[in-house]
């Protein structure tokens, strides 16, 4: 067997076949995979035989030039499966039973892969027939063009018709997530594992956790079929399933009582991809949120209800992904109580809930898509000339977005909005930056901003199984709790997972997420620091107006921490999840001033 191997690498150089000229290959039809036509025992077999002994000078430099074949065998999953790195390099194509034809790039002919790779053939029974040298560029669209075709027929054959079977998997993946209150269900799916197995993971309470694993090719199929035959039909990014390319979608889905729409996102990576569910459960009875339901202190509350009543102004909200900022929107469109007598437009990518009494524009964009202009950018054009009185922009993304915002805020509209920013004070800067444009003086000007906000979501401590903190938690963390922050580590309580124990929660420890936040109404002494580029000396102005310590439910010059620490301190928030969302708390800097705690009056805050 060595020595066959061997002698595939001896050939004779053979005289060069005729290729087709220019001409005659610019006429040639453009083929995905060549025609399909097995190669039978005749004299085109026989001398490919004979050319055993002779190494091919032919190189392959496009996909019209490639023998026919009936399969890739070297494709993930394939008969000689070869990883995505080796795949760059080298294909196997099976042109007639047991016979195949090796494609090899200059730079691994001759080497162990090459080598390995007949021997692999040879120990399964084949016969290597022929190989040629192909350009690298070609090799990676001949595998492309075999795997779209591939991932097409498998489209068609399964999803010809209504799968029962596949959707009642579906809905009982939703279901069980649903019940375990989850918020995002994570789908990985891997070819290049020892056993092809994917795992299907539930974020509760903003931790993963797996829920169950299945073959790679059974998880491939369910989410090939939520894209093809459960999703809303103009919600598509791109016609048809591919596994191989980001796509997204929506898809609704009626599980147990609840009416759930499922934000779908697939994401390519090394090995296979993973498909991201985002779960937007819509409200069985359509009753309206609160910021005091989301986790706003009173003295927040009152800020976002000022600030919603404007007429005129922008109320930008920042964070995270997964860290609300669409419901908090969402809750802050629906406050008005002249929600009757206005014309309020909300642009979206997509649309994740139906607002009472808003004209939904759904936008989004295909991953194909090369346009300069977005059809975000189009929709607040088209707004602008349709009288509205309060825009929802799901997010401020780039220059003309911003330009258009100016343009909106400007003419005498009140605008809600996002932006992804990792602090309140830091707004400012994100969308005055080159990639968004706003001049300061702008952002600066009297009724141009009605608050800047900033939240994070952290997980509720169940209230049934919660422990003292001062049994689960180290000493040098309650000695920063009591010391730095000044809070009694007798009425912090902490998280204990036991699992299967608690009823209430499952075993998890916490239940539930609720809202840390910071919220800016800035004055005319902080509006004129932004102007001068001076932020820092604006946050510093802002934290400098708290009077109330960290145990204090006034939130007044409180950062989303600090608010944090307030729900630690009353055993509502284990201290563990706050810091695991925000910096440690040695490293975090408290502003130090004049507070009253109990009844006295005290300086509290060590600067650092």
């Amino acid at each position: 067997m060595i020595s066959l191997i061997a002698n595939l690498f001896k050939r004779k150089p053979a005289k060069k076949p005729t290729r087709p000229t220019v001409k005659q290959q610019q006429s040639a039809p453009v083929r995905a995979i060549p025609v399909q036509t097995p190669i039978t025992e005749s004299a085109q077999v026989v001398t490919l035989k004979q050319a055993m002994s002779e190494r091919s000078e032919r190189v392959i430099k496009d996909v019209i030039d490639i023998p026919s074949y009936l399969s890739i065998t070297t494709v993930i999953g394939g008969k000689h499966e070869l990883n995505e790195f080796a795949q760059e390099d080298i294909a196997a194509l099976e042109v007639s039973s047991g016979q195949y034809v090796i494609l090899v790039t200059k730079s691994s002919y001759r080497s162990n892969q090459h080598a390995g790779l007949i021997n692999k053939i040879i120990r399964s029974g084949g016969e290597v027939v022929r190989d040629y040298e192909i350009e690298p560029g070609t090799i990676r669209v001949l595998y492309k063009n075999y795997l779209q075709k591939i991932s097409a027929e498998k489209s068609k054959e399964v999803f010809s018709a209504e799968n029962p079977e596949l959707r009642a998997k579906v809905e009982r993946m939703v279901s069980a997530a649903t019940a375990k209150r989850a918020s995002d269900i994570h789908i990985c799916v891997r070819f290049d594992n020892q056993d092809s197995t994917g795992a299907v993971l539930f974020r509760i309470d903003g931790t993963l956790r797996q829920w169950d694993k299945f073959p790679s090719e059974d998880l491939d199929f369910l989410i090939a079929y939520m894209y093809t035959k459960m999703a809303e039909e103009s919600s598509r990014s791109e016609p048809s399933y591919n596994n191989k390319e980001m796509q997204s979608c929506t898809v609704p889905v009626f599980v147990d009582g609840l009416s759930v729409r499922i934000r779908y996102q697939t994401v390519k990576v090394n090995g296979g991809f993973d498909a991201v569910l985002r779960l937007l459960i819509l409200n069985k009875e359509d009753k309206d949120l609160s910021p005091k339901m989301l986790g706003y202190s009173d003295v927040q509350c009152h800020q976002l209800d000022l600030a919603s009543r404007k007429t005129v102004g922008v109320i930008i909200i920042a964070g995270v992904t997964g860290s609300g900022k669409s419901t908090t929107l969402k809750t802050l469109i629906t406050m008005s109580p002249r929600r009757n007598q206005i014309k309020t437009y909300s642009i979206e990518d997509p649309v994740e809930y139906k607002i009472y009494k808003v004209s939904q524009i759904n936008v989004q964009r295909s991953s194909s898509d090369t346009s300069d202009i977005s059809p975000y950018l189009q929709a607040m054009r088209v707004v602008m000339r349709a009288d509205p009185d309060v825009i929802m922009a799901g997010e401020i993304r780039d220059y003309h977005s911003c330009e258009m915002l100016q343009t909106m805020v400007q003419s005498g509209h009140q605008v809600l909005t996002t932006v992804h920013a990792t602090s309140a004070f830091e707004i400012p800067d994100r969308i005055t930056s080159t990639t968004m444009g706003l001049s300061r003086h702008t952002l600066s000007s009297r009724n141009f901003i009605s608050a800047l906000v900033y939240q994070k979501l952290v997980p509720n401590l169940c209230p049934h199984c919660k422990v003292p903190a001062k049994d689960v938690i180290p000493q040098d963390r309650i000695d920063l709790l009591e010391k730095k922050f000044g809070l009694s580590i007798n009425t912090i309580f902490a998280a204990k997972e036991h699992e299967n124990e608690c009823e209430h929660c499952e075993g998890y420890g916490t239940k539930g997420m609720t809202v840390v936040a910071e919220i800016v109404q800035p004055d005319i002494t902080f509006l004129r620091l932004i102007r001068e580029g001076k932020d820092l000396e604006a946050e510093e102005l802002w934290r400098g107006t708290r009077k109330t310590g960290f145990d204090d439910p006034d939130t007044t010059g409180k950062t989303a921490f600090e608010h944090g620490l307030y729900k630690v301190s009353q055993g509502l928030v284990d201290p563990r999840h706050l810091e695991d969302r925000f910096d440690p708390m040695e490293s975090y800097r408290i502003v130090e001033v004049e507070v009253t705690t109990q009844n006295q009056q005290k300086r509290v805050g060590i600067s650092h």
